[in-house]
């Protein structure tokens, strides 16, 4: 079984996908109506919080929570804004299960600063 979650044909990708074991979700605060990042994400901590609240919307579609991502990709535009995502990164998890982690500086879409792919692990796997 496999099923795309969060689809945006008109983009041609997807927000993520299922499948019997795992969940591949990423997210970004990039508005699809303007191709710019979303008017909420003023600040770096406002837009990770959004990042992440539009993969947990992905993860939940699937039935499953932040609490079962494994693994995730963080993408910044400027490693400068490392210390704000952590920050808000740090708040999503509880203390001590922090999934694996590498984060990479690159260009990204629109203007956003922060983009993050995960990996969950579906709770009958």
């Amino acid at each position: 079984m496999t099923r795309f979650l969060n689809s945006q044909p008109s983009a041609g990708v997807s927000g993520g996908v299922e499948t019997e074991q795992f969940v591949f979700a990423v997210a970004s605060a990039l508005d699809p109506q303007t191709n710019r990042r979303a008017a909420e994400a003023e600040t770096v901590e406002d837009e990770a919080r959004l990042v992440f609240a539009r993969l947990a919307q992905t993860l939940g579609e699937a039935g499953c929570t932040l609490r079962d991502v494994v693994k995730t990709t963080v993408y910044l535009s400027d490693f400068a804004h490392q210390g704000a995502m952590r920050s808000v990164y740090m708040e999503q998890f509880e203390e001590g299960r922090y999934p694996a982690r590498c984060t990479f500086a690159l260009g990204l879409a629109g203007d956003c600063r922060v983009q993050i792919d995960a990996i969950a692990v579906q709770s009958g796997s």
